[in-house]
């Protein structure tokens, strides 16, 4: 190693010569070199705090699904099963009991703020609707006549 570094000198040396006389024959401010005999120094190595050990997912600025798209679907959202004819389903990231937890708590709460695109009103819905609509006919009547 100290071999090395003696050679490395060596040339460094020769190569500072010979900038120096070519300088001189072109009358050009010769170039400083220095020799490093210390190894660069380790960048940083990164940690995460507490928080951020905690964080599973990263937050996109870009979602990858669009509002449209996740409103319609969210309503079908569910994990893969065996029963669906997966021969195996792995779960890497939590065990099968908290994937499913954290899977209902965020379609939980996707669906305050989003836009549900297909949502239908129900058959009791409608009746209720209809009851309502006829019974203001008759209250607008009545006031009408009064």
């Amino acid at each position: 190693k100290e071999e090395v570094k003696e050679e490395i000198k060596e040339d460094a040396d020769k190569e500072k010569e010979d900038a120096e006389k070519k300088a001189k024959d072109e009358d050009v401010e010769p170039v400083k070199m220095e020799i490093l005999d210390e190894e660069p120094e380790k960048p940083p190595k990164a940690e995460l705090t507490e928080q951020e050990k905690g964080i599973w997912f990263r937050k996109e600025h870009i979602p990858d699904v669009s509002p449209f798209v996740l409103g319609s679907c969210l309503a079908k959202l569910s994990l893969p099963d065996k029963e669906e004819g997966f021969d195996e389903v792995i779960f890497a990231w939590r065990p099968e009991a908290e994937a499913k937890e954290y899977a209902r708590k965020w379609a939980k709460e996707k669906k305050i703020d989003t836009r549900l695109e297909d949502l239908e009103p129900s058959s009791w819905f409608r009746e209720r609707w209809q009851k309502w609509q006829t019974d203001l006919q008759t209250w607008q009547r009545k006031q009408v006549e009064f």
